[in-house]
C-alpha cells in the first residue's frame, strides 16, 4: 500500500483531530455522515484550523453545509443551541459599520471545473431567491474569476492559466443572522439539488469576515 493509498485509508473513521475540532466549533457529525462526505472535504475537515472564534464558525458552517448536501437533514449543535457561546466571537459580532449596520459577510470560495462554467452560473440564475427574505440580510454577490495575475517582476497584469475561484459572498446585519438562516428550512430548500461533483475542480472553502470600513461614491 503507498503512502496515498494509506492517508484515504485512515480517513475512513473519524480523526482524532476532526474530533477536537468538532469539539471547538460546538458541532457534531456522526460517522455515517462523516462516511457519507468526499475524501477531500474529509481531508479539509481533519486539516482546518480552529484557533480562532473566525476560524471556529467557518467550521461549523462548513459542517453544516456538507452535512446538509450529503446526508440531507442538518447537523446538530454540540450544545443544544446554536452556536459556541464563545465571548469574543459574540462581542466580534456586534460590530458596527457607519450607519449603526451591522456586517457580516460570508464567503463561498468555489473552484468550478473547466466547461462547467455556465451551468454553474445557470444554477445560481434559476434559484428562487428564498435568502432575499431572511431577517438580517443585506445582499447577495456572484463574482466570477478573470484569469489575469499581476506580475510584480514585470509590473503588468498577464493571461494566467491557475485554477480561479467564484466568490459567493452574502452581507448580514449580524452574524446571528447568517447562523438563522443557515437552520432554516428555506435554507434546506436552497441546497437540496445538489450540482454533480464533477462541476468542481476542488474543495470549496468557506470563509467569514466582519465589515470594518467601507467608502461609496457619494451622490451628487
Amino acid at each position: 500500500m503507498d503512502e496515498s493509498e494509506s492517508k484515504q485509508e485512515s480517513l475512513e473513521w473519524m480523526p482524532q483531530a476532526v474530533r477536537r475540532n468538532l469539539d471547538l466549533a460546538g458541532i457534531k457529525l456522526h460517522l455515517k455522515e462523516w462516511q457519507a462526505l468526499p475524501l477531500a472535504e474529509r481531508a479539509w475537515l481533519r486539516d482546518a484550523s480552529c484557533a480562532t472564534p473566525a476560524h471556529r464558525a467557518a467550521y461549523a458552517a462548513r459542517v453544516r453545509a456538507l452535512v446538509l448536501e450529503h446526508s440531507g437533514h442538518r447537523a446538530e449543535p454540540l450544545w443544544g443551541g446554536a452556536q459556541p457561546t464563545d465571548e469574543a466571537s459574540r462581542g466580534a459580532s456586534q460590530q458596527t459599520k457607519p450607519g449603526g449596520i451591522m456586517a457580516f459577510v460570508v464567503t463561498n470560495r468555489i473552484p468550478v471545473a473547466q466547461s462547467h462554467e455556465a451551468d454553474f452560473e445557470d444554477r445560481f440564475r434559476k434559484r428562487a431567491h428564498l435568502i432575499d427574505q431572511s431577517p438580517g440580510f443585506i445582499k447577495n454577490l456572484i463574482l466570477r474569476p478573470v484569469q489575469r495575475r499581476f506580475d510584480h517582476g514585470s509590473g503588468a497584469w498577464v493571461e494566467s492559466t491557475e485554477q480561479g475561484y467564484y466568490l459567493v459572498q452574502t452581507y448580514w446585519e449580524s452574524e446571528q443572522d447568517f447562523w438563522a438562516w443557515t437552520r432554516s428550512e428555506s435554507f434546506r430548500i436552497a441546497h437540496s439539488n445538489r450540482p454533480p461533483a464533477e462541476m468542481f475542480a476542488g474543495p470549496n472553502v468557506l470563509e467569514i469576515h466582519e465589515v470594518i470600513q467601507t467608502t461609496e461614491k457619494k451622490e451628487g
